[in-house]
């Protein structure tokens, strides 16, 4: 093909593409252009011969779950098309818009004439999106258009993203991952700390996928959507990842391309797979994506949503049924009355510098252009005139334990709904009302708080009903228990993202509800949590049983997970609770489940490989607490940086009992000691009978570095302070009132994390303490079951900062030389 061929096919009078020119130095340059004509599909374009020879590839280039893909050999390119993008107008060859996705230096590895008419290219792509190796292959001549056919093959597919290979922190990819939720705002704002999407009007799903390619599309509730969705089975064709979980939104479009839930509720109903497939023709779904927590080995939740994003960019081909959410970086008030005018649900609102949290967060902010939210299922009233089937549904949402009255709808249901409902609705016939303070129930049926609605209404009355309420359609992606009344806060201030740290804090669960029976079964996250013995008596004097240490763990999880997740944990077990003979076990038990995340590590006791726990959601704890794990015990490394520690700890014990006060006085001078090298460290209450301070360090530290750093400090503390600090491991040969242990600083040692309970009298916990805290007075009693949960609320998590601070040993050392001890 020649450039004649590219002019034949333009009118340049019409067109903003280049015309061809005398085409500069030669080189060896690339373009991966994005092109929405008819259908979307991407153009790869090499230099070479002073002309770009260029392939389109409908489904984007290959990908490691996809790596090879259909190009089509098209038209030669003049050069200057590298740096074109652009609108093509209507009625002009290639139609549409124009943009460049990738671009960079091609590298081939072929005699490039040679492989051209042999029919096999190969080469290496320098971009700043994609690295990696290739080859164009020329199918067989009638195989489809002759010899325009060819296929794009990728090789290495390890090495696609090198310069993403430590972004984030190492883990193993999760089993499963809450979602985070925004909170309802009052209206519209601007702000430059604020990321602005569409609000879409659809199913809540992230997308989970394997190094084997299995892939998982779960709903908020954790319910598997793969099945239901054919359509976006190819999903992982669009990730240039071998592994990795998005968090997105499942729609489907109007003839203007609205989202709208109620098309999407037809898909929702079906099971058999023929019913499935026709109706994935009739009302196609789409997945938008518009966030990205793990990529091939590296969790991203900690990085601020800017670099999430550019990552997700870099990543994802959207083709087909898979699409980018997009962002706006103008003023939040204009996007939000474009939405309006548009017909769309609303907008969100997203700081730039949010975390990833899986909880509801004041960071994610939506603002609805009608009010809608989900409503509990409470009963329903007879059919009155000519309706069948039912009148009015009964709704509610939780306060706490109370399921609190809302009101009722009777308008918005089509024919077929009503019999729908009126089928799912018969078998949950309850005698009582699941309402605290039930309204009158004549002409009631009440049923069984198991259905959840979705409703839109004008506004809520004085008394707390719905004004105008109309029924939008059934919600199987939400749990009951997570419907509560939508509280609006009010928009931040336009500098309110310059002034003040993100305000992801967690918030402590409501309560489990009492069990009815000594044993029950809870979902959590999709997983089946099979819970025993719940009456058994764990601290008798105190009166706590086995369920008050589930119900805490439940409730606490938000605050304790961050501190285990990729962690190997050492399980110590109490299977009758404080005071019976505990065991040691290293190895996850037989009666493991299935979705429990594991490890392989090396065991020097059985010279073998077993797996650890790695306790990665609040399912996993409540298994953990269910068999009787009092507290947890992680590693002080995570998994993929097994032999690098993530922080030092020191912990002070102290010699006789009664001498907590001295393990103060300890505390506030190894604060000084390391503050003379630099460094922070953060304490907490071990939650026994001493204290615990924590050194957070940057990534590539060895165990026997971070001990010997501490031993240095250990040394210089003994140095100043011999009438108050031991350093030997020997009780009967310790000459201070304080014991300093660096010795769990080794790997595969562990020591009781943060919020985790202590086999103790008083079911103690271990808490973590602002400096000023440490003070005379100070008493580890303070904390326990009873107590701790109203600190969190009230002053959050004290030990969120070791998450992310990151401390330079060397640099602490070369500040601190001067307080080394001489020898």
């Amino acid at each position: 093909m020649s450039l004649r061929d590219y002019e034949r096919k333009r009118d340049f009078a019409a067109t903003p593409e280049p015309a061809p020119g005398a085409g500069g130095e030669p080189g060896s340059r690339f373009v991966l252009h994005r092109h929405d004509a008819s259908h979307l599909h991407y153009d790869l374009r090499l230099e070479h011969g002073g002309a770009l020879i260029s392939w389109a590839v409908p489904k984007g280039l290959p990908v490691p779950h996809d790596p090879r893909k259909l190009a089509v050999h098209v038209e030669d390119h003049p050069v200057e098309y590298l740096d074109f993008r652009g609108e093509i107008p209507k009625g002009q060859y290639g139609a549409g818009i124009m943009d460049i996705w990738d671009r960079g230096a091609w590298e081939p590895l072929d005699d490039v004439a040679s492989g051209l008419e042999k029919g096999k290219l190969t080469f290496r792509l320098h971009g700043a999106r994609v690295d990696g190796e290739f080859s164009l292959v020329r199918m067989k001549k009638g195989e489809r258009q002759g010899d325009r056919e060819w296929l794009i093959i990728l090789h290495d597919p390890a090495g696609l993203n090198p310069e993403l290979a430590t972004v984030g922190r190492a883990a193993a990819l999760p089993a499963t991952v809450e979602p985070m939720l925004a909170t309802l705002a009052a209206g519209p704002f601007d702000s430059p700390g604020y990321l602005f999407e569409v609000k879409y009007d659809g199913m809540r799903a992230l997308a989970r996928l394997d190094a084997g390619g299995s892939l998982s599309i779960r709903s908020r509730k954790g319910t598997e959507q793969a099945p239901r969705f054919p359509e976006l089975g190819g999903l992982a064709g669009n990730f240039l990842a071998r592994e990795l979980i998005a968090d997105g939104e499942i729609v489907a479009l109007d003839e203007r391309g609205v989202s709208r839930f109620q098309l999407l509720q037809e898909r929702l109903n079906l099971t058999g797979e023929a019913a499935i497939r026709s109706a994935a023709a009739r009302v196609p779904a789409y997945y938008f994506v518009f966030d990205l927590l793990y990529l091939d080995g590296r969790d991203l939740r900690d990085l601020p949503l800017d670099e999430r994003r550019g990552i997700l960019e870099r990543v994802l081909l959207p083709h087909g049924h898979v699409r980018l959410s997009e962002i706006f970086e103008a003023s939040g008030t204009a996007f939000f009355a474009a939405a309006r005018e548009n017909g769309l649900e609303g907008i969100m609102a997203k700081r730039r510098d949010s975390p990833y949290r899986g909880r509801r967060s004041r960071d994610w902010l939506k603002v609805k252009v009608t009010r809608e939210q989900e409503f509990v299922v409470g009963g329903y009233t007879a059919p009155a005139g000519t309706r069948r089937h039912l009148g009015a549904l009964l709704l509610g949402f939780y306060e706490g334990d109370d399921l609190v009255f809302a009101g009722s709808v009777g308008s918005g249901f089509s024919e077929a709904e009503l019999v729908r409902l009126g089928e799912l609705l018969e078998p949950l016939a309850s005698a009582e009302p699941p309402f605290a303070a039930p309204p009158d129930g004549r002409g009631v049926t009440w049923v069984k708080p198991e259905l959840v609605a979705s409703v839109k209404f004008a506004e809520w009355t004085r008394e707390g009903s719905l004004r105008q309420p109309v029924y939008l359609g059934l919600r199987d992606d939400v749990a009951p228990r997570d419907v509560v009344r939508e509280q609006e806060v009010d928009a931040p201030p336009a500098d309110a993202a310059k002034d003040r740290p993100p305000s992801d804090a967690p918030s402590v669960k409501a309560p489990l509800p009492p069990p009815g029976k000594d044993s029950r079964r809870l979902t959590l996250g999709g997983h089946v949590v099979s819970l025993t013995h719940l009456r058994k008596p764990f601290w008798p004097e105190e009166g706590y049983t086995k369920f008050d240490l589930i119900d805490y763990y439940y409730r606490v999880a938000p605050f304790l997970l961050p501190h285990l997740r990729g962690r190997p944990l050492t399980l110590k077990r109490y299977p009758d609770g404080y005071g019976s003979e505990p065991f040691f076990q290293k190895e996850a038990p037989t009666e493991t489940p299935d979705w429990v995340n594991r490890v392989a590590v090396h065991s020097e006791a059985k010279g073998a490989q077993v797996d650890l726990i790695v306790c990665e959601d609040a399912a996993t704890l409540l298994f953990l607490a269910n068999i009787a794990c009092i507290s947890q015990n992680p590693w002080l490394s995570r998994v993929g940086s097994l032999e690098s520690p993530d922080h030092i700890v020191f912990d002070l014990d102290p010699v006789e009992d009664g001498g907590f006060a001295y393990c103060v006085e300890a505390a506030l001078l190894l604060r000084d000691k390391l503050a003379s090298f630099g460094l922070r460290g953060y304490p907490k209450t071990s939650g026994a009978s001493g204290l615990h301070v924590y050194v957070p360090l940057k990534p590539g530290y060895s165990y026997g570095q971070a001990r010997q750093f501490a031993r240095v400090v250990a040394i210089l503390c003994r140095e100043e302070r011999h009438d108050l600090v031991s350093l030997e491991p020997s009780v009967s040969r310790r000459d201070a009132p304080v014991y300093l242990d660096i010795l769990q600083n080794a790997r595969g040692k562990t020591v009781a994390s943060v919020y985790s309970v202590r086999a103790r009298a008083g079911a103690p916990v271990s808490t973590p303490l602002a400096w000023d805290e440490v003070a005379p007075g100070l008493s580890p009693a303070a904390f326990s079951i009873g107590s701790i949960l109203g600190r969190l609320e009230e002053r959050g998590d004290l030990f969120s900062e070791t998450l992310s601070d990151s401390q330079d040993l060397l640099l602490a050392l070369e500040r601190g030389e001067k307080h080394l001890p001489r020898r």
